[in-house]
């Protein structure tokens, strides 16, 4: 059970319960009698996308008293240690303000109501931090455009005091991604629903796009709002990005399915990016080369399928209209839908919000060159 605390031994002492505390670098004994043990929610939805951890990977947390987080906070190579560090078992959206299931940390308030502060990133497998945590090195792995990078920033509304707790609403930690999304999504046209069905769709994005992937983060600081964030600050060379798509079947509905999705950047990031400021419209346009094949079936009735090829499109183009330049954004999506319409193909992208940002449509209808 996820609000079981993981590791907790009790013993008598003086008449006072006591525990093992085990959710930080240094393991102390605590009166769990004299002040309130700390749960937090946590987010990574914003009302816009959902953040799974299909590996089981999961959030790491610093918690810092009022004068480290003011230290923390007070210039990018500013270091200070923190009170306690906390890695919560499962998703980060398995404990959510909405949910009203929160994860129980194993430390309790400051007296005096005075506030711990809260920061973090996520996944924590897939990072190693520097031992101040002032940069994150991504693990191999973890490079090759398919992990959703997250920070938990540093800043006011992340803190909690036992008269004002991490569980109130406005105290949830919200966590921002660090990378755009390029999102693939399949839609079968209706003359297909009954006759032809797709599935293991597969996408592949060459060099040619100057798609790359983060190696590593560096802490970002605003000192003048008391907040700090991370941003790329290594990143790869152009490389080739698979998305490998599910084995399900594209449903017969206007609605499609998420075939997968890449976490990736442009080789530099925006000019004048600041990650603490909405972005500066710039109208640009995104274009991006894929090879596409999908498996086609005979719909035979019942959930059942015959398979009878495996189609290909190859060197295909999408232009995505963007209203923040011509250079991917952090915090974006970029939804690419690939309507099946029985051998051939059309292609339709979309910049919307992820974490911000609008909604600007621009369909490409291909060349039918399905192989």
């Amino acid at each position: 059970m996820r609000r079981l605390i993981d590791y907790m031994v009790w013993c008598l002492a003086g008449g006072g319960i006591f525990f093992l505390q085990a959710c930080g670098d240094d393991m102390i004994l605590e009166n769990s009698a004299s002040r309130a043990p700390i749960e937090i929610y946590m987010n990574a939805n914003d009302d816009v996308s959902l953040y799974t951890t299909e590996e089981g990977v999961n959030a790491f947390l610093m918690f810092w008293d009022n004068a480290g987080f003011h230290k923390w906070v007070s210039a990018d190579d500013a270091s200070a240690p923190s009170a306690f560090t906390c890695t919560p078992t499962g998703n980060i959206d398995d404990y959510t303000y909405a949910s009203g299931i929160a994860y129980q940390v194993q430390r309790e308030y400051l007296p005096d109501n005075a506030y711990y502060y809260a920061a973090g990133y996520a996944p924590a497998g897939a990072l190693t931090p520097s031992s101040d945590y002032l940069t994150l090195t991504v693990n191999e792995g973890y490079q090759n455009g398919n992990t959703d990078f997250l920070s938990c920033d540093a800043k006011q509304a992340h803190q909690g005091a036992e008269n004002d707790r991490f569980t109130e609403e406005k105290h949830e930690l919200q966590f921002r991604h660090l990378t755009a999304r390029i999102r693939f999504v399949g839609v079968r046209d209706e003359v297909m629903w009954n006759r032809i069905g797709v599935n293991n769709v597969k996408v592949t994005l060459d060099t040619e796009n100057d798609l790359c992937v983060p190696e590593g983060f560096t802490k970002k600081v605003d000192d003048s709002h008391s907040q700090s964030t991370y941003i790329a600050s290594e990143i790869s060379e152009p490389q080739n990005i698979e998305v490998e798509g599910t084995s399900e079947y594209i449903p017969a509905t206007n609605d499609g399915l998420t075939l997968g999705s890449c976490y990736v950047l442009h080789a530099t990031l925006p000019q004048g990016y600041d990650p603490f400021e909405k972005s500066v419209e710039s109208n640009g346009t995104i274009q991006l080369h894929l090879d596409i094949e999908a498996d086609l079936s005979y719909v035979m009735g019942n959930g059942e399928y015959i398979y009878y090829r495996t189609a290909r499109w190859e060197n295909q183009s999408v232009e995505i209209s963007s209203k923040t330049g011509d250079v991917l954004y952090p915090g974006y999506e970029y939804e690419v839908t690939i309507r099946f319409r029985n051998e051939s193909i059309s292609l339709q992208g979309i910049q919307k919000a992820w974490e911000n940002g609008g909604t600007h449509y621009l369909p490409i209808t291909p060349k039918d060159n399905g192989q």
